[in-house]
């Protein structure tokens, strides 16, 4: 039995005092158990509610148990609402730091972030998850009363204690519970996330890293260029370039063709064949590095942009129309074009005084200072009198003096002519020299005939003279400028017909920033020119037979016809007859042996920084190169010169004379032509990094150039055969990696692209150097030889060559032959200033073409670069699935906290103890009745309602449970 002690309120009676002023006696069945409870405070405000009542034997109070739902939600909702603003704030990710920055692919400095934030993390999340133990353990109390209370199931009787499933799920509810609440904050986590990539432009993504090589697909086919023909990159003179490796020359296995028997090394037709070791001699040698990207830069030939072409016979009235219309649409200056032809003119003249070392001529013809020749430095009052014009060019009729010895005299000091004001004599002013005193040119003298005493210059006869006034008006027309072309060409080359050369000039766009401006002359020789020696059948006027020929060749039978076209033939110059092709022909084609005494230019294509601002009024002479250059030059950072050389040969008819049971092929009106190219290529740098939306780190600036490679579009392919992402490569070189070494070069040492070396071949027989050119017949109008491959019918056996036919077939393969310089030359020219290119794969936007209009754009696509940073941020969230699962819990607890509003049951547990007085007990010490929610009272007999927590145990009795008289009190 307990009893409580406690004052009572002065509102209440007398009676009401005297019946609790005593200890209050609670039944037992059991016996005499006794609580006793004092009051530890006094409440003037009390509301009762008798939810549940607890009925006890006699007079005792009862046990009421209240759930206020108003607090219940307070508490449970205000929890669930901070909860979830919690999670759904999270879910997301908040981003505790949003500027960090790594390398490209790595993590260092986002990993030392995160460690840190996660430590903190752990601090947090398990401070978090107190609270919703704290809190929601409230709820817990309330829910498993609420359970136990309630029959879940047919056979569940909430009078007996719990068994089976409601006692597993008694047991499980509410660690399932707590950890579904918790488990999104548990997860909760810290991490990095890749927001952009800042595209930074380092040096290195402004020059190669390394070469490479790949070989282009072979191809032998030979490229005459027109128009509206595609010639592709390997079939030029590149290809050997292209793919890395040449193919040597070796007598040809396969050839229709058969050697020659033993013995018979002594006949004629041997004597007239050069030895194989000259014949194997044949190489290209190219001034630029080989990379697997050259193939995809310029694959084909570009399409001008502008283009004018005429021939110098033309319509003067025609050509300045076409000429001025096309200056206008090509943004071509007169300036420009004379520019163009000076220099190339110039590279020209070296290219002659190289073949024809030996030539020699007055130097006063071209630099016109007679008064610095010897026989006029003893006098020179009649110096400045007889050298004040001095003639500047060869005099008509003359001829070249003989071939003397190498200069051995040095000339004195330069000097420019001046009359002195008031006086009668005249007098010399010293000239400063650009070169070093041990620099001064040595002149030799001719020590006899008609230009005795005269300086020898050595070379090419230089007519840069007539160039002094180009930026003259006057100069600024184009029958000027072909007359200029005309007489530099004539007095340079005797032996070409100026009227029938042809001029073409375009303009070219290589890319968006770089511009080509294009001169090519083809020169043909003239129709005089003998290629071959007619002395052997035709008589000394070389236009009749000789006796013992006609009696050779003609029989009884022969018409006049028949003999008018033999002698037509073998005397005309204008017919090339192969009379022994088993020294000049293969079993496809023949080489066409020179002997005109035409000289043998080198085919090459050079490349030096383009000059302006040249002077040929005072050119200098140089000894060691036997050639004139003009002074003052400048070179353009921004722009090179391009110079090509190449040779051919022309025709209207090509005879293979297969049809003749003694076969000997035939050229008809064939010609020789040299073809010039001068070419001037100029470009814009831009800023590139702003291509790609990416900064600059390169302290040199990411000025450069930017060309796309052709072909090489790579779509990447989903396996539903969608294109996901377009790719582009691209080329990319800094100012700074442009070969610095072109602007060392100059007239003198240019660089040399491509220089092919086709030295003339010694024959013995006539102890001469005859040169080879290979004979294209696409050059000829009309020609009957198969072109249908090495099975095709042709020369076979003893009627051809072995050792021309394998020379051929390595001139074929490797494309050793130059005939129109220009799409080499610029091809060539873009390989040397895109040497140290770094190559870039460019992913483009998603509304940009691959064409070449992508590469005006501002914005071109995204590329990997060396400096590349990723930007990221550092992210606080939490796992959807894990947020799932937490809201799970909370859909649980608010169904329950529902039903156990909506649908009340008796808030006091029930339960199979029958000693009220222990119910008493339990319900002070089970914290399933937490008072946040709920409200622990006792109903006096009196009908007046105390709080049960207000009072505090007193004294404890234990009663044994099998022996009633054994009793502990406390």
């Amino acid at each position: 039995m307990a009893s409580a002690r406690h004052e009572s309120r002065k509102k209440h009676d007398d009676a009401a005092a005297a019946a609790v002023a005593g200890p209050l006696e609670l039944g037992s069945t059991r016996g005499m158990t006794t609580y006793l409870f004092n009051n530890a405070q006094d409440d003037d405000a009390m509301l009762w509610t008798n939810k549940t009542a607890v009925p006890v034997a006699g007079n005792g109070p009862t046990l009421l148990i209240e759930l206020s739902a108003r607090r219940l939600l307070l508490v449970i909702g205000s929890a669930v609402v901070v909860l979830v603003a919690i999670l759904l704030l999270f879910v997301r990710g908040i981003t505790i730091r949003p500027h960090v920055e790594d390398e490209l692919g790595s993590t260092k400095n986002a990993n030392d972030i995160v460690e840190h934030y996660q430590t903190i993390n752990g601090y947090v999340t398990a401070a978090i998850g107190e609270g919703i133990e704290t809190v929601f353990e409230i709820f817990a109390a309330v829910a498993v009363t609420y359970l136990t209370n309630v029959a879940l199931y047919p056979s569940d009787n909430p009078d007996r204690p719990p068994a089976g499933i409601k006692r597993w799920l008694l047991i499980a509810f509410v660690p399932v519970l707590m950890f579904l609440l918790n488990v999104a904050i548990s997860a909760a986590f810290v991490q990095h996330t890749n927001v952009d990539v800042l595209r930074v432009f380092l040096p290195g993504d402004l020059i190669a890293k390394q070469l490479s090589v790949t070989a282009p697909p072979a191809t032998n086919g030979s490229a005459v260029t027109n128009a509206s023909e595609v010639v592709k990159v390997q079939d030029t003179i590149l290809r050997a370039a292209l793919r890395k490796r040449h193919v040597p020359f070796e007598l040809y296995a396969d050839s229709k063709c058969v050697a020659s028997e033993e013995g018979s090394t002594a006949s004629s037709d041997e004597e007239e064949m050069p030895s194989v070791r000259e014949v194997r001699s044949t190489t290209v040698v190219y001034g630029f590095p080989s990379h697997d990207w050259n193939l995809d830069a310029l694959p084909t030939n570009l399409r001008p942009t502008h283009q004018i072409k005429f021939q110098m016979n033309e319509s003067v009235e025609e050509v300045d129309a076409a000429f001025a219309k096309f200056q206008k649409a090509a943004d071509v200056s007169w300036l420009t074009t004379y520019e163009m032809f000076l220099q190339g003119k110039l590279l020209f003249e070296r290219s002659v005084s190289d073949a024809n070392v030996s030539a020699e001529y007055p130097c006063t013809w071209v630099d016109g200072l007679a008064e610095l020749d010897p026989k006029n430095l003893l006098n020179s009052t009649d110096a400045a009198t007889n050298g004040s014009a001095p003639t500047s060019a060869p005099p008509s009729g003359t001829t070249r003096p003989p071939t003397s010895a190498p200069p051995t005299s040095r000339p004195p000091s330069r000097r420019r002519l001046d009359a002195t004001p008031g006086a009668d004599e005249v007098a010399f002013e010293d000239e400063e020299w650009e070169e070093d005193e041990d620099e001064l040119p040595v002149f030799d003298e001719f020590e006899e005939g008609p230009y005795k005493g005269m300086r020898r210059c050595y070379g090419a006869i230089s007519t840069l003279q007539h160039l002094d006034n180009i930026t003259d008006p006057s100069m600024h027309s184009a029958t000027m400028f072909v007359g200029t072309i005309i007489n530099g060409f004539n007095e340079t080359m005797p032996s070409i017909d100026p009227l029938e050369m042809e001029l073409t000039i375009e303009t070219f766009q290589l890319n968006p920033q770089m511009k080509l401006t294009a001169m090519t002359i083809d020169i043909p020789y003239a129709e005089g020119v003998q290629y071959r020696d007619v002395r052997d059948y035709c008589d000394k006027s070389g236009g009749q037979l000789k006796k013992e020929i006609a009696a050779e060749v003609f029989t009884n039978t022969s018409t006049p016809d028949e003999k008018e076209a033999v002698r037509a033939m073998l005397c005309d110059q204008r017919n090339y007859p192969y009379t022994s092709p088993k020294t000049t022909c293969g079993s496809h084609n023949c080489i066409f042996l020179d002997k005109s005494g035409t000289l043998p230019f080198k085919k090459q294509l050079q490349l030096i920084p383009y000059q302006t601002n040249c002077t040929t009024a005072n050119m200098e002479y140089k000894v060691d190169f036997h050639s004139y250059f003009p002074t003052h030059c400048k070179p353009q950072h921004d722009a090179v010169f391009l110079y090509g050389l190449g040779t051919y040969m022309s025709g209207d008819y090509y005879d293979s004379g297969l049809n003749d049971d003694a076969p000997m092929p035939m050229l008809v009106n064939s010609k020789r032509h040299v073809v010039l190219t001068f070419a001037k290529l100029e470009w814009k740098l831009e800023e590139l990094h702003k291509k790609f939306n990416a900064q600059c780190s390169v302290p040199e600036g990411c000025h450069g150039l930017l060309h796309k490679l052709e072909n090489v579009t790579v779509p990447r392919i989903t396996p539903n055969k969608t294109v996901k992402d377009t790719y582009l490569r691209v080329l990319l070189v800094g100012n700074a990696s442009l070969p610095a070494e072109r602007m060392t070069k100059d007239f003198r040492n240019p660089v040399q692209l491509v220089n092919l070396n086709t030295r003339p071949f010694y024959y013995e027989k006539e102890k001469r150097y005859f040169e080879w050119e290979y004979l294209n017949l696409k050059r000829f109008k009309e020609h009957t030889w198969p072109t249908g491959g090495p099975d095709a019918p042709g020369l076979n056996g003893s009627a051809c060559s072995l050792m021309v036919d394998s020379y051929l077939r390595q001139i074929e393969t490797n494309h050793y032959y130059l005939e129109e310089p220009l799409q080499p030359l610029y091809t060539a020219a873009f390989y040397y200033l895109f040497q140290d290119a770094a190559l870039k794969s460019v992913k483009l936007t998603k509304n940009a073409t691959t064409g070449a209009e992508v590469m005006s754009l501002s914005y071109l696509g995204s590329t990997n670069l060396k400096g590349d940073l990723e930007k990221k941020e550092i992210k606080f969230s939490i796992p959807l699935l894990s947020l799932i699962s937490t809201f799970v819990g909370l859909a649980c607890l608010l169904l329950l906290v529902v039903l156990a509003i909506v649908c009340p049951t008796e808030r006091l547990k029930k339960s199979h103890i029958t000693n009220v007085a222990e119910q008493y007990a339990d319900v002070l010490m089970d914290d399933q009745y937490p008072d946040e929610v709920c409200g622990r009272r006792l109903l006096l007999p009196t009908g007046e309602r105390v709080n049960m927590d207000d009072f505090a145990v007193e004294s404890i009795t234990f009663h044994h449970t099998r022996d009633d008289d054994t009793k502990v009190y406390l």
